[in-house]
């Protein structure tokens, strides 16, 4: 199944849905990977993103992690948060610690509701 992603707005959060496979060049281009996604929400108005990766197949080394988490950093203003939702056997918390660590507000969850009652709380 080739990669896509799918927009929809549900409340105040902006909804991306990846799925497919996911060119392994993808991460290494020298766009920013988010830049689409956060661009997208503030076109919206909307400062909560949720993107649910739990579809999607590709295989990531340790750079590509880091690299995702240091893209997505890079955008958001402080006021925006940013929810991963993945597959358990996706979860890398280096993405989570990485991307927190230079200034974005980002979790990273296995369950699509959990990460609805964050932007909540």
């Amino acid at each position: 199944m080739p990669y896509s992603r799918q927009y929809s707005v549900e409340g105040d959060v902006f909804c991306v849905e990846l799925s497919g496979e996911m060119p392994a060049t993808a991460l290494k281009r020298d766009d920013n990977l988010f830049e689409p996604l956060v661009r997208a929400c503030r076109d919206r108005d909307l400062t909560k993103i949720l993107i649910d990766a739990r579809n999607v197949r590709t295989s990531l080394g340790f750079m590509d992690v880091f690299r995702a988490a240091k893209d997505l950093a890079s955008l958001p203003p402080p006021q925006m948060q940013v929810a991963c939702v993945v597959r358990e056997q996706q979860y890398d918390p280096l993405f989570e610690q990485v991307a927190n660590t230079r200034g974005a507000i980002t979790r990273v969850f296995t369950n699509r509701k959990e990460a609805f009652d964050w932007f909540e709380s």
